[in-house]
């Protein structure tokens, strides 16, 4: 039932399974419960019938070994990753799709070279459209010198960074100034 399923662990020794789901790829920790339902699920389909705790057991504890012992290393990433220099940022809409960003822009993709996982209660960002500018974000708030702004878009920058360490912005104003605006 497995067999076209891609076993692999993290550095970490997670163990996970990448299934194809209405045309696109899904990472899932084997011991989630959504794998299991999945499982669950194939197996109905061949035997029409649930299949006993046991084996359900046995099979993933066996699926968790190929992954530990005979799987491929990758490491996971939750929204955004990185690999050699290109990050990608999971839009975490319902085809899996992913933007790939490099020095020459960005693009599409529903076949990202990394391996993300989705964690409950993530919600998805809209599809970016071309043509835009940084300058755009002025409108929304409230910075009106050049330099602070540019502050501002570097704190932007370096929170959607892959990896650590990441920077934290401290907003300071009066009341009324859209502290808050800029913080949502």
């Amino acid at each position: 039932l497995a067999d076209d399923v891609k076993l692999f662990r993290t550095p970490a020794s997670e163990t996970f399974a990448t299934i194809q789901v209405k045309g696109h790829e899904e990472n899932w920790p084997i011991s989630s419960q959504y794998f299991k339902l999945w499982l669950t699920k194939q197996y109905f389909r061949r035997e029409g019938k649930a299949p006993a705790s046991g084996a359900m057991s046995d099979a993933i504890n066996t699926l968790k070994a190929k992954a530990l012992f005979g799987g491929e290393e990758h490491d996971v990433f939750i929204r955004i990753g990185e690999l050699e220099g290109i990050v990608y940022l999971d839009l975490c809409n319902e085809n899996w799709e992913v933007i790939e960003i490099d020095s020459m822009g960005w693009r599409k993709t529903s076949a990202p070279p990394i391996k993300f996982r989705r964690a409950r209660g993530m919600l998805h960002l809209p599809c970016p459209l071309k043509g835009g500018s940084v300058n755009d974000l002025r409108r929304f708030i409230n910075v009106p010198e050049d330099r602070h702004f540019v502050l501002v878009i570097a704190w932007l920058l370096g929170a959607l960074r892959p990896k650590g360490p990441f920077p934290l912005i401290c907003l300071q104003g009066e009341q009324g100034s859209a502290k808050s605006t800029l913080a949502r």
